[in-house]
C-alpha cells in the first residue's frame, strides 16, 4: 500500500537540501494544483524577516515526521517564480464541504494526504476524525466545494458515525414541511423530526438545531398559526 503524507501537518517543519546538508528554513505553505489534484508547489522561509521561497513537487524527496528533504539548493526559487496564481494552499482549502457529484454532502474538509512519490491527493480527512479514499483524477479541487464521485461515502473510514450526519450547524427551517437538514435526510433523527411535523400541521417555523452526543436536539421557537396582535 502506498505511503502517503497529510499535508496540513507540514506547516512549520524543517525543509533540508539533502544534496548540500543545508538547512533551508521551515514550510511556509503547500499548494495544490486543482487541473491534477495534486501538490504542485511547497514554500518555505527561515524567519518572518527573509523572502519566502518556492520549491516544485518534483523537487521534493520526502516527508519526516520532523524534516522535508528536497534535493538541493538550486531547487529553490523567489516565490513570484515558482508560485501559480491559480494553485490553491491547503490551508484555503480546510473547512470547505465535500460533496458528491449527485449534491451530498459528506462533511467539511480537516486535511488533505497525498501519496509519497506522484505527490498525489488520495485521501480526504474530513470532521470528526474520519478518512475518505479518493483517486486524484475523480476530485474536483473548485473554488467553494471538493466534488467526489457518487458513492465516495462508501469509502470512509474512521469514527464518526453515520456518514449522513456531515454538517450541522445550518439552520432547520420547516415551511410547508421542508426539511433543509444537508444530509441528514436518512438519520434516524430526522425521520424523527419529519413524523413530529407531518404530526403537527400548526408547526411554522424551527429556529435552529444542534447536535449533542449523538442526538439532534431542537431549539429555539415553534409557534402555531395564530394571528400577530
Amino acid at each position: 500500500m502506498s505511503e502517503t503524507v497529510r499535508l496540513s501537518e507540514v506547516s512549520g517543519i524543517m525543509v533540508i537540501s539533502r544534496s548540500e546538508g543545508a538547512h533551508l528554513g521551515f514550510v511556509e505553505r503547500v499548494l495544490i494544483d486543482p487541473m491534477t489534484s495534486s501538490m504542485a508547489t511547497l514554500t518555505f522561509r527561515h524567519s518572518r524577516l527573509t523572502p519566502e521561497q518556492a520549491v516544485p513537487a518534483s523537487a521534493v524527496v520526502a516527508f519526516g515526521r520532523d524534516v522535508v528533504f528536497i534535493d538541493s539548493e538550486a531547487a529553490a526559487r523567489a516565490v513570484e517564480d515558482g508560485v501559480d496564481d491559480s494553485h490553491r494552499t491547503v490551508r484555503d482549502l480546510l473547512g470547505l464541504f465535500v460533496t458528491t457529484q449527485n449534491g451530498t454532502r459528506l462533511g467539511t474538509l480537516a486535511g488533505v494526504g497525498v501519496t509519497v512519490g506522484d505527490w498525489q491527493i488520495a485521501e480526504l480527512y474530513l470532521a470528526g476524525g474520519r478518512v475518505m479514499a479518493v483517486k486524484a483524477d475523480h476530485v474536483t479541487v473548485g473554488r467553494d466545494e471538493i466534488l467526489v464521485p457518487v458513492g465516495s461515502a462508501l469509502r470512509i473510514t474512521g469514527h464518526g458515525g453515520d456518514h449522513g450526519i456531515a454538517i450541522l450547524g445550518h439552520l432547520l427551517r420547516v415551511d410547508g414541511l421542508a426539511l433543509a437538514l444537508q444530509g441528514l435526510t436518512q438519520t434516524p433523527a430526522a425521520r424523527a423530526v419529519r413524523r413530529a411535523t407531518k404530526s403537527a400541521p400548526g408547526l411554522r417555523s424551527v429556529a435552529g438545531e444542534k447536535m449533542l452526543g449523538g442526538r439532534v436536539r431542537v431549539v429555539g421557537s415553534v409557534t402555531d398559526n395564530q394571528p400577530n396582535d
